[in-house]
């Protein structure tokens, strides 16, 4: 058994150490500044420097789309809009960190 433990240590590492596809800074119009990974099929983001959330892929007639519960970005090339809860979607403009 305790020749197993240092196995399933490195396993879980592996897993845990996943690149990041790409990351993207964007600023959006009342000042929200997001931050956002994107993965196969889903994206973390942060708002604000708040801890990230993971958004799911969605249908998108083009450009991109992820969401949860409570976020949502859509978007497409350097341009998105990100709504939270039930506050109107704010347009937002990827920066250059």
């Amino acid at each position: 058994m305790r020749a197993l433990l240092p196995l399933v240590l490195l396993a879980g590492c592996a897993t845990a150490s996943q690149p990041a596809e790409n990351t993207v800074s964007f600023r959006c119009e009342r000042g929200t500044l997001l931050s956002v990974t994107f993965f196969e099929g889903h994206a973390m983001l942060s708002a604000n420097g708040e801890a990230p959330v993971r958004l799911e892929a969605q249908p998108a007639a083009s450009g991109f789309a992820y969401g949860s519960p409570r976020h949502s970005i859509r978007g497409k090339g350097t341009e998105l809009s990100y709504a939270f809860a039930r506050m109107a979607p704010e347009a937002c403009t990827e920066i250059n960190d």
